[in-house]
């Protein structure tokens, strides 16, 4: 008896897995398990995500560039020999009393307070902000916190043909 499943794939990745079959040596699995070995054996490079959060919390914010962070959460940014300090609630990013609907709003908001307007105060909230990694117990600008894209079939099928 096998102990093999039947899985859908699309045409596509089919014939891409055809291309990297070694001719009379490989059949679909062998090829799949290649793609498995070299993708554990080089993984995307590792950086603290918010996935990590959401597994010990329910309670997160996902912000409008796809950030998730986990309500409760302590942010912080330092500006001009001033530091900020600001907490992830379910509806925003809470600083200085408001409640604010993106990173940014936020981060213009506090340099606000030190007297900047216009483009002084503009910011990239994902740079300005930072959150501690609760692996490393570093303070990371919430834009190293990529959302989790998943496993890019095609990339990786792409990348082995070169190899």
């Amino acid at each position: 008896m096998s102990d093999r499943i039947d899985v859908p794939i699309s045409t596509k990745v089919f014939s891409q897995l055809q291309r990297l079959a070694i001719p009379l040596v490989d059949d679909t699995d062998s090829v799949i398990q290649r793609l498995i070995d070299h993708w554990e054996s080089s993984p995307p490079m590792a950086s603290p995500t918010p996935r990590a959060y959401e597994r010990t919390t329910a309670d997160v914010w996902r912000s409008p560039r796809g950030d998730v962070l986990p309500v409760g959460a302590q942010l912080q940014a330092d500006y001009l020999g001033s530091t900020f300090c600001a907490v992830v609630e379910k509806k925003g990013i809470r600083f200085a009393g408001k409640v604010f609907g993106n990173l940014s709003a936020a981060g213009v908001a506090a340099k606000g307070e030190l007297g900047r307007v216009g483009r002084a105060a503009s910011t990239n909230g994902r740079d300005f902000w930072k959150i501690q990694d609760p692996a490393s117990e570093q303070w990371v600008p919430i834009s190293a916190l990529r959302p989790n894209q998943g496993v890019d079939a095609e990339a990786l099928l792409a990348e082995l043909a070169k190899s």
